[in-house]
């Protein structure tokens, strides 16, 4: 598995008094030809949009912050509705960095925060969830970096809130299609959604499942939807997940070397028996509607 260092730059750490925790504070790469910081504020009230939001763990997990060197802490990350019921982030926002010590006999709960508080602050929907589904980890593979969460108290409800689709990174010409990324990187007013446009995702030969971009991240961009813009509307075709090399500044040239990596969605879409649950999902619980 490569270094884990990039786990805890893409995963805003906590205490246990939701506080962040004073662990090294490694940042992920952000890329700008003229050095300013290309994210811009996208509107968290319009739909599909509202269906993103954080993920927060519920116990400490383990991180390795440096070969062999591991903390327990709780962990925050971005994650986003793919139907009523159901929340996708990375696989390493819900276990932290050891896959090989994750049990099937125990909850790994989270809490789920989304939809935009009075004025634009905070959030007005926060749902305690397990995760039922996942990569295998366990096999060092990073394009298994994702993890799909079941909500306690499903959203349909919730008239305000929609769901983002999945896609396939198959329909982009690789490296040629712009595609975006939205999420919620610390660092940043934690009140706002913060998206990148016009960037890229390029093939790794000898990595399959997984790209890598120039798209602009930092520390809590992990399970931040990467999407392409089809029909007026986002379609994801990968989740955030980490960077090969962690720079501090706004790196003016894009060097492979310092990507940021993306797991293609792929690995959820092509597994039957997750797209049947969010699929039957959307069909029992989905007042609300992806645009």
């Amino acid at each position: 598995m490569r270094h884990r260092f990039r786990r805890l730059a893409f995963g805003a750490v906590l205490a246990a008094a939701q506080v962040l925790a004073a662990a090294p504070a490694l940042q992920a790469n952000v890329f700008s030809p003229d050095g300013s910081d290309p994210r811009h504020v996208q509107a968290r009230l319009d739909q599909p949009f509202n269906a993103i939001g954080v993920v927060d763990t519920d116990e400490a997990v383990p991180i390795e912050v440096e070969t062999g060197h591991w903390i327990h802490e709780r962990m925050e990350a971005t994650a986003f509705l793919v139907s009523p019921c159901y929340v996708v982030t990375n696989f390493h926002a819900v276990f932290g960095d050891e896959p090989n010590a994750v049990s099937a006999h125990k909850r790994y709960g989270v809490t789920f925060r989304v939809g935009a508080g009075a004025n634009g602050r905070g959030f007005t929907t926060e749902q305690h969830g397990q995760p039922v589904f996942w990569g295998d980890m366990a096999g060092e593979h990073e394009s298994a970096d994702w993890a799909v969460v079941r909500l306690d108290r499903c959203l349909g409800a919730e008239s305000r809130l929609s769901w983002l689709n999945l896609g396939a990174t198959s329909s982009i010409a690789t490296g040629q299609a712009l595609v975006s990324v939205a999420g919620f990187p610390e660092g940043k007013d934690e009140d706002d959604l913060w998206r990148a446009d016009g960037c890229h995702l390029n093939a790794r030969p000898t990595e399959v499942g997984l790209w890598s971009s120039d798209c602009a991240a930092s520390p809590g961009s992990s399970g931040s939807p990467v999407f392409v813009m089809e029909n007026g509307a986002p379609k994801v075709v990968g989740l955030m997940e980490g960077a090969e090399v962690d720079r501090p500044d706004i790196q003016r040239r894009y060097a492979p070397e310092l990507a940021n990596l993306v797991v293609d969605i792929q690995a959820v879409v092509g597994t039957p028996r997750v797209m049947a649950a969010i699929e039957a999902d959307r069909k029992a619980n989905g007042s609300a509607r992806a645009t």
